[in-house]
């Protein structure tokens, strides 16, 4: 395969990832309405709650739906793969806090462990981008410092119940619509 080729699967992988350009002003301004209420929703709930983390469940969506396109058989992974990251991060602080320096050897050896099976696809249930994602932005320094691992799981926790309630609900109803629009009546 030339560059030309590479260029051009390039080209049809992104296209078929972007968003559509046939949809109307009107209805862009709908959807967008539509993710202002669902975010204030969400942020409201986390606040109400006083979860202040509420970063966790956006970023589950963000890759749930923005990568993996909401894709069902891709769900289980996504969500083991988050509260795996997130308890990579309790680990990063725990083990050290338990048993000091050896605490933290010990994690880097669990961390090593984590990156071959990430490398040679072993757990992918469990250890996958999605773990590594919210391990690497957990351990971002301003999160680390005004955030908690409960507090960022309780989020991440709400977020996938938020989201995907409103996402497979979504599609079921979608799925009804579309089966009603079939039925001769």
């Amino acid at each position: 395969m030339n560059t030309r080729d590479n260029d051009a699967s390039s080209q049809e992988a992104h296209s078929a990832t972007a968003p559509s350009a046939t949809m109307t002003p009107g209805k862009a301004l709908l959807t967008l309405a539509g993710v202002i209420v669902v975010v204030a929703g969400y942020i409201s709930l986390t606040s109400a709650l006083g979860t202040p983390d509420f970063w966790a469940g956006f970023l589950f969506i963000l890759y749930w739906g923005g990568i993996q396109h909401t894709d069902i058989e891709q769900l289980p992974a996504s969500i083991l793969g988050a509260l795996s990251g997130v308890f990579l991060l309790y680990m990063s602080h725990a083990l050290p806090d338990w048993f000091g320096n050896a605490g933290l050897y010990a994690f880097f050896g669990l961390m090593l462990a984590v990156i071959y099976c990430q490398i040679a696809g072993l757990f992918t249930l469990f250890i996958n981008l999605m773990a590594m994602l919210y391990l690497t932005v957990g351990t971002i320094p301003a999160i680390q410092e005004h955030g908690s691992v409960g507090d960022i799981a309780l989020a991440l926790v709400l977020g996938m119940a938020f989201f995907l309630g409103i996402i497979l609900g979504g599609k079921r109803l979608m799925a009804m619509k579309s089966q009603g629009d079939q039925d001769p009546g």
